[in-house]
């Protein structure tokens, strides 16, 4: 009700999943459980049209907390984070999906390896 089927209203979904066709398989699911819930047409028909559900693919090994060199982790960054990971310095995420979602992301700026592509197979 709140957005009332406006196509400009609509998220852009980047799901992460390391599953083949993520962003068609959400879909599938969302759809799904909208027909579970007995939503209306409209709101189907709006999922349908005007929701954006991207492909990825994702690219990077993050072993976890560093336990054994937090302290040193700690007095680079300034501050106590018992959240931080390691992460291999090596990343990729690829997008598929409409070049408009660039415009709105623009990780490219933030020096992040992001492809924003039509077709992410040749990545696989």
């Amino acid at each position: 009700q709140h957005f009332d089927g406006a196509p400009d209203k609509a998220p852009v979904i980047i799901p992460c999943e390391l599953i083949d066709k993520n962003g068609d398989n959400l879909k599938k699911y969302v759809l799904q459980y909208a027909d579970l819930w007995d939503t209306d047409a409209e709101f189907k028909e709006w999922i349908e049209k005007h929701i954006t559900f991207c492909n990825t693919l994702v690219d990077r090994i993050v072993p976890g907390f560093p336990r054994e060199n937090l302290k040193e982790i700690h007095k680079e960054i300034g501050y106590d984070d018992q959240l931080v990971v390691n992460g291999e310095f090596f990343h990729l995420w690829v997008i598929e999906g409409p070049e408009s979602i660039q415009d709105n992301l623009p990780f490219d700026k933030a020096g992040l390896n992001v492809k924003f592509v039509d077709d992410l197979s040749i990545y696989r």
